[in-house]
């Protein structure tokens, strides 16, 4: 299965970007708390936070907390590599903050992503396509704020997506759920390409994903 930038964020954003948020490996929250250094996706991957990233939406020089924002290398060649702090988060670990801090100034502050940049590749998104014999693009979908944050599981109404058939973008797909698992999701990027445009918080080319479950 290939995913649209939207779609991408859309997981992410209700279940990765949870997973790497520190309160909630300190709570005992994420399923991946304990894997530091560990191997949790394909080597292709490499995904950092750019808070201070120039022209990007979720670009500032300092969180909520005042301290300046940096670029946080979260997955490296496949290897987790850091989690993302706010200014509390790293007070309970002795470390420094991240620049992660996000929240209004009359309330406490709370750990978020600003701009979460996946590293593309030099394969053009016509090119991607054209190596998939039997396949399904996905532009959009819904239902991702059903994710179950802790485990990653998700179940998306595909509304927008067409089957792939021969390296050839075919005809629409109705009637499809797409359903799968974000850990396992990130270890099966088959490929990147290098077609970046940013969704949210995601700053991200379209990505191809190897033994992912439509229904329908």
């Amino acid at each position: 299965v290939v995913l649209d930038a939207d779609v991408i964020e859309a997981v992410f954003g209700n279940t990765l970007y949870l997973s790497v948020n520190a309160d909630r490996i300190q709570k005992g929250q994420s399923m991946l708390a304990g894997k530091m250094g560990e191997m949790i996706s394909s080597e292709c991957l490499n995904i950092r936070d750019c808070g201070a990233l120039d022209g990007r939406l979720c670009s500032s020089p300092f969180d909520r907390d005042g301290i300046s924002t940096r670029k946080t290398d979260i997955i490296s060649g496949g290897v987790l590599k850091s989690f993302l702090h706010d200014h509390v988060t790293a007070l309970r670990e002795d470390r420094d903050s991240t620049g992660n801090g996000a929240g209004s100034f009359n309330t406490m502050s709370s750990v978020a992503p600003t701009n979460v940049v996946v590293r593309p590749s030099r394969t053009g998104f016509d090119s991607m396509i054209s190596e998939i014999k039997d396949g399904m693009i996905i532009y959009e979908a819904m239902g991702a704020h059903t994710a179950n944050p802790i485990t990653g599981d998700f179940s998306l109404a595909i509304a927008n997506g067409f089957k792939i058939i021969d390296g050839n973008i075919a005809y629409p797909v109705k009637n499809a759920m797409f359903t799968g698992n974000v850990f396992d999701l990130l270890k099966n990027v088959s490929a990147v390409a290098s077609d970046v445009r940013q969704a949210g918080h995601l700053v991200s080319p379209t990505i191809s994903f190897s033994g992912q479950k439509i229904v329908g």
